[in-house]
């Protein structure tokens, strides 16, 4: 259960990843305080992965065996928020799904555009799967690498077991 003393510290966590560059105009603007920018996109729930995988000799009920079904799966689950009034592009890099033992990637996904409108919160999952088993690889790790204002930024879970 998340807990209300638990959300100021994602909200500020966030703030010093994604702060804008000072600004260089003498006019103060509406969006610093005390010479600080305010972040453009906040992070407003932390990334976070969920990974399970099938036995290949059982199917689920009700399906017929395939020896070419998926099976293993994750999920990676994120929030933006944009905190202008203005349209934020965000090129989503990589989404990945890697060993926390080795770094062999079992899951990823190519390049995309998230276009996030103004004051919108934006709530993200990455649904994988493969045909390809974890192996002995009983954790990984999820990592989402996205480029915001011509900076590359990185969001990374815990590493979490495999169920």
């Amino acid at each position: 259960m998340l807990t209300c003393w638990m959300i100021p510290c994602v909200v500020i966590a966030s703030y010093l990843i994604h702060q804008q560059p000072p600004s260089l105009t003498s006019e103060p603007s509406s969006l610093h305080l005390q010479g600080v920018a305010m972040p453009t996109v906040v992070i407003r729930e932390p990334l976070t992965l969920y990974a399970w995988e099938e036995d290949p000799n059982l199917p689920p009920v009700g399906v017929p065996p395939d020896p070419n079904r998926p099976i293993s799966y994750a999920w990676l689950n994120v929030t933006f928020e944009n905190t202008t009034l203005d349209r934020i592009e965000l090129k989503i890099k990589s989404v990945t799904v890697h060993s926390s033992q080795n770094g062999k990637v079992f899951h990823s996904l190519p390049e995309s555009i998230l276009t996030l409108k103004p004051l919108e919160i934006s709530p993200q999952q990455y649904r994988m799967f493969s045909h390809q088993s974890y192996g002995q690889h009983r954790t990984v790790v999820g990592s989402l690498t996205y480029e915001l204002n011509g900076q590359t930024y990185t969001l990374t879970t815990e590493a979490v077991p495999v169920r």
